[in-house]
């Protein structure tokens, strides 16, 4: 099942702001997608996830997929690089009373070897794809086959390059300054 979040999403200006602000990142995410990126990690939810399934968030930012998820029932993993975006997460995680079902861990991609090969029957990563390196989403992939169960299920939601040239102008002009090499296509 493939997802893309709306044009809307291409702002990396934006988007680096909003990690700067880790107690506003849902709200602002939520704006900029026009509600698209909540309802896109509902649907990965309610499309893959039953009770008692073991799934991976990778750059679980503030948590929100990984509380849907464990309210589903499943045992839930995530991690990500951001101690802000994690105390957030964390603080879902406790109002919710899921630590019996969230472990969270502040970690990279290069953390994902540490998992034995088919343990999970989800590996989710959303919002995350666009600010890994080309090597880095290749590890991804590969780190996520090795990890899932026959059967299981890989879900990546990110932000698109807009079809439109206009768009496509505003996208570019968002990006001047960032590393070009970053947002290529691999």
């Amino acid at each position: 099942m493939a997802h893309s979040v709306p044009d809307i999403m291409h702002s990396y200006v934006y988007m680096k702001i909003l990690e700067s602000q880790p107690n506003r990142y849902d709200r602002g995410i939520c704006w900029l997608s026009w509600g698209q990126s909540e309802r896109v990690k509902r649907q990965i939810v309610a499309g893959h996830v039953t009770a008692g399934s073991r799934v991976l968030d990778i750059g679980c930012g503030t948590g929100t997929l990984a509380v849907l998820a464990a309210q589903k029932g499943a045992q839930v993993i995530g991690f990500d690089v951001s101690p802000g975006m994690l105390a957030v997460a964390r603080r879902k995680v406790t109002a919710g009373g899921l630590e019996e079902r969230i472990e969270l861990h502040e970690a990279g991609v290069a953390e994902m070897a540490k998992f034995r090969r088919a343990s999970f029957d989800l590996v989710t990563a959303t919002l995350v794809f666009s600010e890994l390196s080309c090597d880095e989403q290749t590890y991804v992939l590969g780190q996520a086959h090795r990890i899932l169960k026959p059967g299981g299920h890989l879900a990546v939601a990110d932000e698109v390059k807009p079809r439109s040239v206009g768009k496509r102008l505003v996208h570019a002009a968002m990006r001047v300054g960032s590393d070009p090499e970053a947002y290529q296509a691999c």
